[in-house]
């Protein structure tokens, strides 16, 4: 259970971005991968730019520019985060029927943040998760068993087997599934990430009533990382939570 050591860890890192980001030990390891990443040449190969803003990343954190570093390593995370967007018409109208939300980038803090509580013997699951490359992110910042990649757009969930290609990403630690987060079948999920994924209104208040019926019937304890949340209103089991700022909240669902 959550235990206030790894919360006293939390706010602290959630400080450093709010000072200097590069004091956080996981960024530097979020920064090492994304540059291996970007010269890797069958992923310069597909994303354009990558290589120059790598370059750029680390001219700026040879001179110390921290505000040009900080810029330089968003840039580079963003290509990565948005490669291969891109919804067929039926998805399109699927997710405009149902107050869908889409290509928002859930961004590096919730990963963060978040990492402070993953164990290795965890099933990560991200909803919504585009490309994939946050759950691939969570694996780079705490390997743990699994990562369930749920996305409903086949062609971009696809995309994101790019960024398998170094050699220390486990292929085997990764399933992609292809359906609707409705969908999704809790299995062993131990800690769920979501970024606001529907408006909270018509079609979007019926997601997330199915959304906290899948809670409310789950057979194991587990943590849910909302971003940007406007999930909590619809909760219909017992539940803690345990973090939150003005970005993200965590909750603890305990069975």
């Amino acid at each position: 259970m959550f235990e206030n050591k790894e919360k006293e860890l939390i706010e602290k890192s959630f400080l450093k971005f709010m000072d200097n980001i590069f004091d956080e030990e996981k960024i530097l390891l979020i920064e090492d991968f994304l540059l291996r990443l970007s010269f890797e040449e069958f992923v310069s190969a597909q994303i354009k730019d990558v290589k120059d803003y790598a370059l750029e990343l680390l001219t700026a954190k040879k001179n110390n520019d921290l505000e040009k570093r900080e810029s330089f390593l968003t840039k580079l995370y963003l290509l990565f985060h948005r490669f291969g967007a891109g919804y067929t018409i039926e998805e399109e109208k699927f997710i405009e029927k149902s107050k869908g939300l889409k290509w928002l980038p859930g961004g590096l803090m919730p990963l963060v943040l978040g990492s402070y509580l993953m164990k290795p013997e965890y099933e990560f699951c991200d909803l919504g998760c585009g490309n994939g490359f946050q759950g691939i992110l969570m694996q780079v910042l705490c390997p743990h068993k699994r990562t369930r990649q749920i996305e409903i757009a086949g062609s971009y969930l696809k995309k994101g087997e790019i960024f398998l290609s170094l050699p220390e990403i486990d292929k085997k630690n990764f399933c992609f599934e292809n359906i609707d987060i409705a969908d999704f079948q809790m299995k062993s999920a131990d800690f769920l990430y979501m970024y606001r994924p529907a408006r909270p209104m018509g079609e979007g208040s019926i997601f997330y009533g199915k959304l906290a019926d899948k809670f409310f019937k789950a057979k194991k304890s587990f943590y849910l990382l909302s971003v940007a949340d406007c999930f909590e209103p619809y909760i219909k089991c017992s539940y803690k939570k345990i973090y939150q700022n003005e970005f993200l909240s965590i909750f603890y669902f305990k069975k």
